[in-house]
């Protein structure tokens, strides 16, 4: 499996992670989450914490930040709710 799509399945996971309010995640809860999603899609986990904290510099960023958006907006298309 491409590193990409790994890298895809992390930051959406991290993004339900900071939309959910209700959750205090700290980072162990966090690469917890992250793992779970990488096992129950490819059946490999293994997320280190500099990885994390990468992803999150990442998604901050200028560059980053138009992921969330575009996968909210092909949500939308697609008569999904966005979460």
């Amino acid at each position: 499996m491409p590193t990409n799509k790994n890298a895809s399945i992390r930051y959406q996971t991290l993004d339900k992670c900071f939309r959910d309010f209700t959750h205090r995640y700290y980072i162990e809860d966090l690469i917890a989450k992250c793992d779970e999603a990488l096992q129950n899609y490819n059946g490999t986990g293994g997320v280190s914490r500099r990885q994390i904290f990468d992803d999150i510099k990442y998604m901050e960023s200028e560059a980053g930040s138009s992921i969330c958006l575009y996968a909210a907006i092909t949500a939308m298309e697609k008569g999904l709710k966005s979460e």
